[in-house]
């Protein structure tokens, strides 16, 4: 089905560097995964997340602070290249004064990924500063781009079609368009199609079940039934050879009947013919 090849195409870590992949493969840990496969969102801001975040979509990220199982093993494993997206949760969220800024700069209103974007539990502390200086504009203006200072306290802003973005690298402000070849399904929407899938696959076992309940219920009236008229058959066989029974003995008693009185008509002819004499 779609939903199992979705997930397997998840599981398989399609798309991620060879060392994060044999990472997860080979360390018994629950606390690494890859950035892509944890996170969901509506699907109308599906692209310009993708837009912002894919560049470590395909990176590792931990709930541990703890990094000694990762070190550990890149000794071994000094041939694979990976990386990991090290979210700092004591970063500082970025200011109302700096959102202002931008927003008057851009002539936009700004939606912030942290605002808009699941995760589970115990990577929200890590990842929402970090998610929090990324955002979404309907429309982004290319002119008014070309003002942004990269002084402003900002991580990256993205149209909400995706196809352009403003990256801040401190020191210089990046614009990048989407080209036309930039096509596929990201695991964004992998993960949103999933969580589709599922929901619908849960209300059609919810359905199933409620009809194999009714089958089940028709299936119990339906032998109830024909016990009914297997016992009514029994009852009409019973009662055809009651009747054919005593329908023998009453024609039996009705020939004796005829017989005595044939006997009794012959008796009193006799009578009356002695008395003639």
């Amino acid at each position: 089905s779609r939903l199992s090849s979705l997930k397997e195409i998840r599981a398989s870590l399609e798309g991620a560097k060879e060392g994060v992949s044999k990472f997860l493969n080979e360390v018994d840990s629950e606390n690494y995964t890859v950035l892509g496969n944890i996170i969901k969102c509506d699907d109308k801001y599906t692209k310009a997340v993708t837009a912002l975040l894919g560049e470590f979509l395909e990176s590792l990220v931990t709930s541990e602070s703890d990094l000694s199982l990762l070190k550990n093993w890149v000794s071994e494993n000094d041939e694979n290249a990976l990386e990991i997206l090290l979210a700092d949760k004591s970063a500082d969220i970025i200011s109302a004064e700096a959102r202002e800024r931008l927003q008057v700069k851009l002539g936009a209103e700004l939606t912030t990924l942290s605002d808009i974007i699941e995760l589970p539990e115990e990577y929200k502390a890590k990842l929402t500063p970090y998610l929090s200086s990324l955002f979404i504009v309907d429309t982004l203006d290319v002119d008014k781009v070309a003002s942004l200072e990269s002084s402003i306290s900002f991580g990256g802003i993205s149209d909400i079609a995706g196809n352009i973005q403003i990256r801040n690298r401190r020191n210089a402000t990046v614009l990048h368009i989407k080209g036309s070849g930039e096509q596929g399904q990201s695991a964004i929407e992998r993960n949103n199609t999933i969580e589709t899938l599922e929901n619908e696959l849960v209300s059609l076992n919810e359905k199933v079940a409620n009809l194999e309940e009714e089958v089940s219920a028709s299936n119990e009236m339906l032998k109830s039934k024909v016990e009914e008229l297997e016992n009514a058959r029994l009852a009409l066989s019973e009662a055809r050879a009651d009747y054919a029974a005593k329908n023998s003995a009453l024609e039996s008693k009705l020939a004796s009947m005829e017989s005595g009185n044939t006997r009794l008509d012959i008796l009193k002819n006799r009578k009356d013919e002695t008395s003639k004499l």
